[in-house]
């Protein structure tokens, strides 16, 4: 079933590609008890005074931008004033690039927003939503170019972390390239792979977690 996708997640993947993605899901899961379930975010990091930074940066440059204009032009204290104005506007244009955000916010609480917002979404999506604890959640935050891949029970008591995380890695890589879709599809993959090996399809297993993409905005 696929779900409406919103309009951030549009550069990242058409609706055809959600729906390869799907039907990739449907096709891994066929030989596994395993339960794959992407999560896109457009972000995880909560940024409640980015603003006011932005602003601040903002005053900053236009005082010295004014200054030099005032020093070496005939620029009027009154037009050094009203300047000022532009200030604000500057710091929405900051406030909307992801890579002026990424570069500002430190990685470390980035990464800490991101592990908390996965584990939610482990939370609410995987958690008893499997019989046999066999569900593997792969978080996507876009904002962050970050990915964290979480197993439920059964299946982070057989296989290593670093299970994961080499096909973490190996996504951030795609997203950074600009190859989201091939970076997801890879992901699903090679997620696969360790499933099939270890949970293997049994006779009687049912689909317990809808084939979907989920989309979360924070």
């Amino acid at each position: 079933m696929k779900k409406q996708m919103p309009k951030w997640a549009k550069p990242y993947l058409t609706n055809e590609q959600q729906q390869e993605i799907i039907d990739l899901i449907k096709q891994v899961e066929s030989k596994t008890n395993g339960e794959i379930l992407p999560v896109i975010a457009n972000k995880s990091t909560e940024t409640p005074f980015l603003f006011y930074f932005n602003l601040s940066v903002a005053i900053i440059i236009v005082l010295i931008i004014d200054s030099l204009l005032y020093m070496y032009t005939d620029l009027s204290m009154d037009s050094y004033i009203y300047s000022l104005l532009a200030a604000p506007i500057l710091a929405l244009i900051f406030g909307k690039s992801e890579k002026w955000i990424r570069f500002v916010i430190p990685k470390i609480y980035q990464k800490k927003c991101v592990d908390e917002k996965a584990m939610l979404s482990f939370y609410h999506n995987i958690t008893e939503q499997t019989q046999f604890q066999t569900g593997v959640l792969i978080y996507v935050s876009l904002l962050e170019h970050q990915v964290e891949i979480l197993a439920d029970k059964a299946i982070a008591q057989k296989l290593p972390p670093d299970t994961w995380q080499i096909i973490v890695d190996k996504f951030i890589d795609k997203i950074k390239a600009g190859e989201f879709f091939e970076g997801l599809k890879q992901a699903l993959l090679d997620a696969s792979k360790p499933l099939e090996e270890h949970f293997p399809k049994s006779e009687n297993n049912q689909n317990e977690i809808k084939n979907v993409v989920i989309f979360h905005q924070h």
